[in-house]
């Protein structure tokens, strides 16, 4: 993944979810883990939303997730994955 390129991510909505969620990269696998907001206020039943990436750009590293998460509850979790330098 390069690290200046909005990143797709995709998902399926079930009928309990909520409408909105916030959308959270974290690194658990970093010293110290961090957590990024990505974006707020996702309509879920777009199913998917190209992100852009945070002012900083993407850091590379492995061990990144993308968080779906709701009143500081995760509702979901991607798998890991990796971001690296194109």
């Amino acid at each position: 993944m390069a690290t200046s390129a909005p990143i797709p991510v995709t998902w399926t909505k079930v009928s309990t979810d909520p409408g909105y969620f916030d959308m959270v990269l974290s690194n658990q696998q970093r010293n110290p883990p961090t957590q990024q907001v990505l974006a707020t206020h996702v309509d879920g039943s777009k199913g998917s939303m190209a992100v852009n990436p945070p002012s900083g750009g993407w850091v590379p590293a492995p061990g990144y997730q993308v968080n779906f998460v709701k009143d500081g509850g995760i509702l979901a979790q991607s798998g890991q994955f990796s971001i690296t330098k194109n």
